[in-house]
């Protein structure tokens, strides 16, 4: 059992590795093609409902124009003040859309008062998620919907990405400062650490607070180390992993897990 301590100390990582980086977020996001395969998966699994609904861990406001073209009003949170700051100027023209800092675990906002709630790229900065599943149900109106994304633990992506950095990669980063002359310490740079689910457990988490798993599917499908050393081959091989992926024990190497959880 994780205790508040730690808690706010991941929760402090977050926001660090966020914050620092808002400016590059914001530019970059974007662009970024496998953010647009999760919200076009998100935007699949909203089909029919409508409303309000709250985006937490909203950054910049990426998924702000699916959302709207959705025409849900939408309400944007984030731990991080700068990526408001960017989000606000984005869409200051936008009557639709309110924003405000805000932790998922305490969530400022009335019982019942959202027709949906998006939460993409928030849990994996958790390291316990039902303080926040219970937040979510809480904010949900009855028969609300909740589009939730987070790292899949068991794709062999992150297995091997795992596996090489607490080897290889770590020996190299001991070793390189040797081989350089009068070489010095270098600045300690926060990281975030990630915590990946087990799909059939978040499911059944999800369950235990109200929030009944209607569909899911992965996503982003990666190849390690070729997504660094040969991105051309690696794209191939993921386009081919894609379509392959209507296949349950191939999807499920997929980086990403996605699902959609009613609540009751």
């Amino acid at each position: 059992m994780e205790t508040r301590e730690d808690a706010a100390t991941w929760k402090k990582a977050a926001f660090e590795a966020y914050d620092s980086t808002a400016g590059e977020y914001a530019a970059r996001r974007d662009d970024d093609p496998r953010l647009a395969v999760q919200l076009a998966i998100a935007s699949d699994m909203l089909r029919g409902e409508h409303g309000r609904t709250l985006d937490i861990g909203c950054g910049t406001g990426s998924a702000f124009p699916m959302l709207r073209a959705r025409e849900f009003d939408v309400v944007g949170i984030d731990l991080s003040s700068r990526m408001i700051a960017f989000a606000n100027e984005r869409y200051a023209d936008d009557a639709g859309i309110q924003l405000s800092r805000g932790d998922v675990e305490f969530l400022p906002f009335a019982t019942g008062s959202f027709d949906a709630v998006t939460c993409l790229g928030v849990f994996e900065s958790l390291p316990d998620y039902t303080p926040a599943m219970r937040e979510i149900a809480r904010v949900l109106r009855p028969g609300g919907l909740l589009v939730l994304s987070i790292p899949n633990r068991i794709s062999p992506y992150h297995i091997t990405h795992d596996v090489a950095h607490a080897t290889v990669w770590r020996a190299w980063r001991v070793m390189k400062p040797m081989l350089r002359r009068g070489a010095s310490a270098t600045a300690f740079t926060p990281t975030m650490r990630a915590r990946r689910c087990i799909p059939w457990r978040l499911r059944a988490e999800l369950a235990r607070c109200g929030l009944s798993p209607e569909r899911d599917a992965y996503t982003n499908f990666l190849v390690y180390p070729l997504d660094v050393f040969w991105p051309r081959a690696n794209s191939v091989l993921s386009d081919l992993l894609t379509r392959m992926s209507v296949v349950r024990i191939v999807a499920c190497t997929g980086c990403q897990y996605m699902v959609a959880a009613r609540r009751a």
